[in-house]
């Protein structure tokens, strides 16, 4: 049996936050729980077995090289940081350990997919993780219909783990967080579920990222609006969804992985020894 781990994917895993539903449409606390979070620490629990061992840093997949892979670098476990944040956004910490402001707790339910093994164990590693810096996160599953055909576009979630998934290698920044994709302002439609708001010329230079035709422009673009998403910590990258291929030593032919079309996409050349 041969193998085959590629990290550098279409796809990218994150906490994907409701920046227009508490706590989360506080910038400090969204900024507080990135770090507050390990995440080397969570994919090397879920991947590290296949030497897939950092997070990701950006909110674009791997293979998107017109955006700034980097971007959120600086997120990292900082537990004074947290304090800082959470007590300048007028918060403390209650007999609970959990931050509070007034009534209004650091509380948060996360939505995913029921039943994924490896979703249910990343939200039990950032649950921990979480409460030890003085954050309440509870589990709320659902279906993949109803997490997303229903609450995810329409706002009814505070925070999502899922994965954005490239169809293309082209980079989606405006489609997924610019103001005029966001479902509540724009009749229902719009992918921007995470109702992220950036002024307006930081939107149209996102727009520049998806449509632009200088590359040279598109990239400077592109790695700007990545480092405006970080500075406002929108949402929390957290691993790049490792493309894993298995094949018998019987197969023969140029086998590998297209992060794009999976590793079935020259199957034509391939061929079967008996």
């Amino acid at each position: 049996m041969k193998s085959l781990v590629n990290a550098k994917t279409g796809s990218l895993e994150a906490l994907w936050l409701n920046n227009a539903k508490a706590p989360f449409d506080d910038k400090a606390v969204r900024q507080a729980l990135g770090y507050a979070l390990d995440r080397d620490a969570i994919v090397n629990k879920l991947f590290g077995a296949i030497g897939v061992k950092k997070a990701s840093q950006s909110l674009e997949p791997g293979i998107i090289s017109e955006t700034d892979q980097n971007a959120f670098s600086d997120y990292k476990l900082d537990l004074d940081k947290v304090t800082s944040l959470m007590k300048g956004a007028g918060f403390a910490k209650g007999s609970d350990g959990i931050w509070a402001k007034g009534s209004a707790r650091a509380s948060f339910a996360i939505n995913t997919t029921a039943g994924n093994q490896r979703r249910e164990t990343t939200e039990q590693i950032v649950q921990s993780q979480l409460k030890a810096a003085g954050f309440e996160m509870t589990i709320d599953n659902q279906k993949a219909g109803d997490l997303f055909g229903q609450l995810l576009p329409k706002g009814q979630y505070e925070a999502g783990l899922y994965a954005q998934v490239l169809t293309t290698p082209e980079p989606g920044v405006c489609t997924l967080f610019c103001s005029k994709n966001n479902p509540d302002t724009h009749n229902g439609t719009g992918q921007n579920w995470t109702r992220t708001q950036l002024p307006a010329d930081q939107d149209k230079n996102m727009e520049k990222v998806d449509s632009g035709l200088d590359q040279g422009q598109r990239t400077e673009a592109g790695k700007k609006a990545m480092k405006d998403l970080a500075a406002i910590a929108t949402s929390i990258p957290l691993d790049p969804l490792p493309n894993i291929v298995l094949w018998s030593e019987k197969v023969s032919g140029p086998i590998g992985d297209n992060p794009v079309l999976g590793p079935f996409w020259n199957i034509d050349k391939w061929g079967v020894s008996s």
